[in-house]
């Protein structure tokens, strides 16, 4: 589990990025990887995207909103697929 204040960047030139636990990100997140791999993330609270190019799928699970940071662009070739669940409904929503 991560937890940081402020924006955060992960980068893995040839690699899958896997941050599959309860992360606590709480500022934009930067996502950049190659060949064609996945990236997934997984957050307690709400998720902001920020710039970035993905070699393959993402996948984002929040508890929370899922934004865009302005002026920021995320390529993604692959699929994309948006979870977001309300921890007060158990609503979960998701958009691929």
């Amino acid at each position: 589990t991560l937890t940081i204040a402020g924006t955060a960047s992960f980068s893995a030139s040839n690699g899958a990025i896997v941050l599959n636990q309860a992360n606590a990100l709480t500022g934009a997140v930067s996502l950049t990887n190659g060949g064609g791999n996945n990236v997934t993330v997984v957050a307690n609270r709400a998720l902001i995207l920020g710039s970035g190019s993905i070699g393959g799928n993402l996948t984002a699970t929040v508890t929370g909103n899922i934004s865009q940071a302005i002026n920021t662009a995320l390529a993604v070739p692959g699929t994309s697929a948006f979870i977001a669940i309300n921890t007060k409904s158990g609503v979960r929503k998701t958009f691929a």
